[in-house]
């Protein structure tokens, strides 16, 4: 099975820049470090909205600098 959800380097880039291991980050949150794997690798799509602010404020950063919105005729189309 292909994943059918892009990467997401914000998350990834940010959490790294911030000098923070997955499990750092996941703690930080008060989520599970394998929900923060499965996003970065786009195994997941995007969070819930309570997720996505944890991951956002354990990072200090707006949500939309982490979980970008998608583009509007991209996601009516069905083409992310």
């Amino acid at each position: 099975m292909t994943n059918s959800h892009p990467r997401n380097d914000h998350l990834r880039d940010e959490r790294k820049r911030q000098g923070l291991t997955q499990v750092q980050l996941a703690l930080k949150a008060g989520i599970n470090q394998k929900y923060i794997s499965m996003l970065e690798a786009g195994d997941r799509g995007n969070p819930g909205i309570h997720i996505a602010y944890a991951v956002a404020d354990a990072l200090n950063k707006p949500v939309l600098d982490i979980f970008p919105r998608p583009h509007m005729r991209a996601t009516l189309s069905g083409n992310e």
